[in-house]
């Protein structure tokens, strides 16, 4: 068990974080950590909070960033991009 994994020993399954690891808020976006290292120099969202000297990303921020994307996905002409389900 890794430093941080106590978490899912304690909380009980299926329960959100609202902050998150780098590992965890790549897996999050679906990309690799040094993807998100390079996106989060680019993007103020990604900018993390420190408990201590732990840099965490609240879970919010990377919604947030998400429907960013999205939102700006549905700016061009692809009609797939405004779809909705």
């Amino acid at each position: 068990m890794g430093r941080h994994d106590r978490t899912s020993a304690i909380l009980p399954a299926g329960t959100p974080l609202l902050l998150c690891s780098r590992v965890q808020a790549a897996a999050l976006l679906n990309i690799g950590p040094s993807t998100f290292d390079r996106l989060r120099k680019e993007h103020a969202l990604l900018r993390p909070v420190r408990i201590g000297t732990r840099p965490l990303w609240p879970f919010k921020n990377l919604m947030a960033y998400v429907e960013e994307l999205i939102d700006a996905a549905g700016d061009g002409d692809d009609p797939w991009g405004r779809a909705t389900v």
